[in-house]
Order: C-alpha cells, then structure tokens, then sequence
C-alpha cells in the first residue's frame, strides 16, 4: 500500500531527525490518505507522521496540532489490538522534546 509505505518512509526520516524529508513524506501520506478516503488505523498514523515531522523540524505547535488529531482518530480505531498498537507506537520516542 503507497500510503503506508509514505508513512514507513516518513517515519525513518523523522527517527533521523531528517525533518525535511519527514515532513514530505508525511504530507505525501495524508494526501494518500485523503485521496483514497481511508480511515481508522491510516488516518491515524497519517496524523502521527505529520506530528513526528513537525517535532523533527521543532515545530512545536504543529506537532501538538498533529498529535492531538493522531490521538483523537487514535481513539476511533476498530479493533482492540490495532487501536493498541497504534498508541503503543504514539507513545514512542523520538517526539525531541516538543511533547514536554
């Protein structure tokens, strides 16, 4: 799946602290995301790779803004174990100090 593999790349950039290239790849996912109506487990995650970014960039508005979306679409995941995987995943490190 594109979107997912946008969000993987996204994702590796961001643990890098390579901004830039997180928040290209974020924005190619929630485009991805919006482009193809997804929901629930992706729509989520497309939120998190944008608070990531921004958090890699120390854009700490952004993040929060992101974060909090990612939480709250976080919350409507059906299914116990996806909807725990994805906060497990949430809660992770690097967030460079823009969640304190």
């Amino acid at each position: 799946n594109e979107q997912r593999g946008a969000w993987m790349i996204s994702r590796v950039f961001a643990v890098l602290g390579k901004g830039e290239s997180a928040l290209s790849h974020a924005e190619k996912t929630i485009a991805l995301t919006e482009k193809y109506g997804l929901k629930d487990f992706d729509l989520a995650y497309a939120y998190e790779a944008l608070a990531r970014a921004n958090a890699a960039l120390e854009n700490t508005d952004k993040c929060k803004k992101w974060w909090k979306k990612a939480k709250e679409a976080g919350n409507l995941i059906e299914g116990k174990e996806n909807k725990k995987h994805f906060f497990g995943d949430l809660e992770m490190e690097p967030w460079f100090d823009s969640l304190d």
